[in-house]
């Protein structure tokens, strides 16, 4: 093929329209010329990514319209392309069915969110293209990171990783969180200890300083499947990760939506963060910390850090360096060509290590 060939649906909304600046930005194959098709349900609300202008001789961009569940709508879309970028959502109960029609039609596909358990990706048959699965901020670059220090570190007992920040939900975005807390491999209060999951290992805290986070906090501690397998692989004694969210009482909120069901959960945790963000900016800080080493990305939302990873995947896939079948962004990909992506000046995100590990986590007016 003399061209490489680009679909990414829900190009109308942030994500998506994020990723495609993203690779338009870097082309894949300067040497070749890509084309873009661009789908929405409503592509007259998809708008012009920006840097489109400037790579008029290299790339040619179309949009049209596509519905993920309509079989036949995404077949016609992902034929004749190389990889489809999935950027809709909500993607929990929906990501193998629209795996397998993109893998159908002669497709690579990547998702930035994908099934609500993980392990589901081991039950589906054998295909020859690539389906890379969870290529966003939380799970995916909350596993690369800490991937990446891990190799640094190699001699490493201990892991706290933190991610969150200031931002707001969108309603599918709510629903593949609560799905995955309520029907997936994420357990709540969960941690590694001992060279072992345990359960209620760790505690929720309210309101603790964090340095890194311009805000307080509230840290609510899960264990998922990829990062168990971080702990198991990397020989850790102990391991816990943290979903850090700012706003008062934002915890309880979790917790009552959780108790709602997805559909009404969802939507009511969509308002009470947009509530809660009203005129604020937003941002995103994910930090990872051994006995020895301390990292911290930051970058101005987790659209943008989940945009920057799924663009850094779709290049990945596209240069051959990606095997082929199902699986998990943070276990497949290599932490180094990822990190080095997201640290160029034009991705925004800022990357910082130090030897000082002295990370407290305390609560808010503490001495």
């Amino acid at each position: 093929m003399n061209h490489i060939g680009i679909g990414i649906l829900g190009a109308s909304g942030d994500i998506g329209q994020h990723i495609a600046e993203a690779l338009l930005r870097t082309p894949v194959d300067p040497e070749r010329a890509t084309e873009f098709r661009l789908a929405a349900r409503r592509p007259e609300a998809i708008q012009a990514p920006v840097g489109a202008s400037k790579a008029a001789s290299r790339a040619r961009i179309t949009t049209c319209a596509c519905d993920v569940r309509d079989q036949d709508s995404l077949a016609r879309l992902a034929d004749g392309l190389d990889v489809v970028v999935d950027a809709t959502g909500p993607s929990h109960d929906r990501a193998l069915t629209t795996a397998s029609t993109v893998l159908a039609a002669g497709a690579s596909y990547v998702d930035v969110g994908g099934p609500a358990d993980v392990r589901a990706l081991q039950e589906a048959s054998a295909v020859e293209q690539v389906a890379l699965f969870h290529a966003g901020a939380l799970p995916g670059a909350s596993g690369i990171l800490p991937r990446w220090l891990l190799g640094r570190n190699p001699r490493a007992r201990t892991l706290t990783v933190f991610i969150g920040g200031r931002g707001v939900f969108t309603r599918t975005g709510a629903e593949d969180y609560l799905a995955g807390l309520k029907y997936g491999d994420v357990e709540p209060l969960a941690a590694w200890r001992d060279g072992r999951r345990v359960s209620q290992g760790a505690q929720r805290q309210e309101n603790v300083i964090i340095d890194g986070f311009p805000d307080p906090v509230s840290l609510f501690p899960y264990l998922d499947s990829d990062a168990e397998a971080i702990a198991r692989e990397s020989g850790l004694k102990d391991g816990t990760w943290y979903s850090a969210m700012v706003g008062q009482g934002i915890m309880d909120l979790l917790m009552l939506a959780i108790g709602m069901g997805l559909e009404t959960g969802s939507s009511w945790l969509h308002d009470a963060s947009v509530a809660k963000a009203a005129g604020r900016r937003p941002y995103v800080v994910l930090i990872a910390e051994t006995e020895t080493e301390k990292i911290m990305l930051r970058a101005p939302s987790e659209g943008v850090l989940s945009a920057e990873v799924a663009a850094a995947a779709t290049r990945e896939v596209l240069s051959g360096r990606v095997p082929a079948g199902r699986g998990c962004a943070a276990a497949v990909l290599d932490p180094d060509r990822v990190l080095t992506t997201l640290m160029a000046p034009e991705t925004a995100c800022t990357f910082v290590t130090t030897q000082d590990v002295t990370t407290d986590v305390m609560e808010e007016g503490a001495l």
